[in-house]
């Protein structure tokens, strides 16, 4: 009855060690296999993380070309209208000095051909009064038309 007793407890405390061998195994089991699954996890959300980063520069650096070219050609615009102010400005000055220009030739033309004539009325009166024929004033008054006045 001794030895019964005896390895019945032998037997439950067999168990016992055994269970708690095989729970400490198993226990390491899990924490070794939740240890890999975390590091396949956090490796692959490493991955995710670097493309959503690589995504989002190649993003930043479209909307930062297309804000560059946007104001590049706002610049060459305002280039332009300011190069066609001053061209515009630039050509109506030169103009003015062309018609000033004209007008002051006009002028001295107008001037000489009104002295020219005094002259030429100055001289006929003279001619008519010392008597000579008018088909010489006409001819000086040809002479004076090939000359431009």
């Amino acid at each position: 009855w001794y030895q019964r007793r005896v390895r019945a407890i032998q037997r439950v405390w067999r168990g016992y060690a055994a269970r708690k061998v095989i729970g400490n195994q198993t226990h390491a089991a899990v924490c070794i296999q939740s240890t890999w699954r975390m590091a396949r996890e956090r490796a692959a959300f490493v991955r995710v993380c670097q493309a959503v980063v690589t995504i989002q520069a190649g993003w930043r650096m479209a909307l930062c070309v297309r804000e560059y070219r946007e104001k590049q050609r706002r610049a060459v615009q305002i280039q332009a209208a300011w190069r066609g102010y001053r061209a515009a400005k630039e050509f109506r000055r030169t103009r003015e000095g062309v018609v000033r220009v004209q007008s002051l030739w006009r002028a001295y033309r107008a001037r000489r051909v009104h002295q020219l004539l005094e002259v030429l009325n100055q001289t006929r009166i003279k001619l008519l009064e010392e008597g000579i024929p008018l088909h010489l004033m006409s001819q000086l008054t040809e002479h004076l038309g090939k000359l431009g006045y």
